[in-house]
């Protein structure tokens, strides 16, 4: 994985830390309205990602750091990218990523990942066959996920070694950049020493992190890690989102077709895998 300008860092003149409240704000406002939007409860919510109520409540209000690991699995069983959450500032307003401020893209990613397999394929190869625009290519297994990979996927963010292998995964990305931990330091704005915490595995990173690190090398962070479990379900729902972002381009023309078959796959029954994520 090769930087993208990287060593010209953040946009001159922003300082991240002046804009992190408001963008810990939208962030938390967006995790809220996708729980809404799912018509989930608090307490469905605390035990999908294993905080205390205070914890999540903390998160919708942006009034916390949120912790990597569990934004990642929130993506993961939502359906969404981080990039979402990203988009969701006008911080980020001049980066090629407003596809996914597209309230349509948002809620057809959410429907899609809650029913079951069989229904999300079936669902995209119809919304493929009557789309207004020709697609060119037909829906497959590559966009669909099985419970049992989500559910299986979830101990990889939860594990004790997680934050070490976000650190072997920066290591291969500065030594493959020839780039110092120096130039890490400057690109998330620490201090040398919370780099080598971080290459060492011994702090756990915050979301915000993975925002300065894409504006100043132009690589999603979640590309360097490679476990197999992961990186299944990762690439399955980037080809998803790819296609979602061709349907939502291809339905520009209709956008009241495009709304009723959002509410007939609103009324479609929740797959039971999902389901079962919150009620450990």
């Amino acid at each position: 994985m090769t930087a993208n300008q990287c060593a010209t860092g953040p946009s001159p003149g922003v300082d991240f830390d002046d804009i992190e409240f408001l963008f810990n704000e939208s962030a938390g406002a967006f995790i809220a309205q996708v729980r809404h939007m799912n018509e989930l409860s608090t307490p469905a919510m605390t035990r999908l990602l294993s905080v205390s109520k205070k914890t999540y409540m903390e998160m919708e209000k942006g009034k916390r750091q949120y912790r990597m690991h569990i934004i990642n699995w929130w993506c993961f069983v939502m359906g969404m990218s981080p990039l979402h959450l990203l988009a969701q500032s006008n911080y980020f307003s001049h980066l090629p990523i407003g596809d996914y401020r597209n309230i349509r893209q948002v809620r057809l990613a959410s429907l899609l990942q809650r029913v079951s397999p069989d229904d999300c394929l079936a669902t995209l190869q119809n919304m493929i066959d009557h789309c207004p625009r020709h697609i060119g290519r037909d829906a497959d297994d590559s966009v669909c996920i099985q419970p049992s990979e989500l559910a299986g996927v979830r101990p990889f963010f939860y594990d004790k070694d997680y934050y070490r292998m976000v650190a072997d995964g920066l290591l291969f990305f500065l030594q493959e950049n020839q780039l110092t931990r120096r130039d890490l330091a400057r690109y998330l704005n620490v201090t040398p020493r919370t780099v080598r915490r971080i290459l060492s595995g011994e702090v756990s990173i915050n979301f915000s992190y993975y925002a300065r690190f894409y504006l100043s090398t132009g690589v999603y962070p979640l590309r360097i890690l490679d476990d197999s479990p992961y990186l299944k379900i990762r690439l399955k729902l980037e080809q998803r989102l790819c296609l979602i972002n061709d349907l939502i381009a291809g339905y520009a023309s209709s956008p009241d077709l495009l709304d009723e078959l959002l509410i007939s796959l609103s009324h479609l029954p929740l797959g039971n895998g999902w389901c079962e994520l919150f009620e450990r």
